[in-house]
């Protein structure tokens, strides 16, 4: 009886850390899908400006700029991730 409930409550806590990494992937992703539309924005308003639309150009930029920004995040929030932590 006392081993069901051990296994019970490690079943229990290995769920809520399988959940809690899911919602924190989940607003990871969120996150980063808003900051890409934004800097897809940012490099339409710069191609119209510019008065042409390059788009290899512009979306290499962006793509740039995007890991740019992940390499910050990256080394400013070092994170390990659920799943290895898991193992």
């Amino acid at each position: 009886m006392l081993v069901e409930k051990i296994a019970v409550c490690w079943w229990r806590q290995k769920r809520a850390l399988h959940c809690e990494a899911g919602m924190v992937r989940k607003q990871f992703a969120d996150a980063f899908q808003k900051e890409l539309v934004h800097l897809v924005e940012i490099a339409d308003e710069q191609a119209k400006r510019d008065g042409h639309y390059d788009t290899e150009r512009s979306l290499h930029e962006l793509l740039n700029k995007s890991e740019e920004r992940n390499d910050n995040r990256n080394d400013n929030n070092e994170v390990e991730d659920c799943d290895e932590m898991d193992k």
